[in-house]
């Protein structure tokens, strides 16, 4: 699960098709050992279900985070940047003065928000 969140991070496709295979390596063994496969399952449940990469950059960023993690959001990655950083889930994202918030899903990403409360209504439908 970490593999393919970095994986989301960096846009590295090699972590993810790892992850991936891993996940189908130890498909069999869940059902009958659920508890030593819980982060397996819970990445099989983020492809499975609507998943979400919210990316949050700007001066700001820290503050909308914590007001973010006020909130239940399952199924929800948050990235978070100040300036510019070199993960490519950051690149392109951030602009001179402004703190936004992009709702993402497989790098593909609305147009960007200022208020946490959108973010909100979108993650948790």
């Amino acid at each position: 699960r970490s593999l393919y969140t970095l994986a989301l991070l960096t846009g590295n496709t090699e972590y993810r098709t790892t992850a991936l295979q891993m996940l189908r390596n130890t498909a069999g063994s869940m059902a009958g050992y659920g508890s030593g496969c819980s982060n397996w399952a819970m990445l099989a449940l983020q492809l499975v279900k609507p998943f979400y990469e919210v990316v949050i950059t700007g001066e700001n960023a820290i503050e909308k985070y914590t007001e973010l993690n006020q909130n239940y959001l399952p199924q929800t990655l948050i990235a978070t940047a100040v300036s510019g950083e070199e993960l490519d889930v950051f690149q392109h994202r951030q602009q001179v003065g402004k703190t936004l918030i992009y709702i993402c899903q497989n790098n593909s990403c609305q147009a960007p928000v200022s208020e946490v409360g959108e973010v909100v209504k979108v993650v948790n439908g």
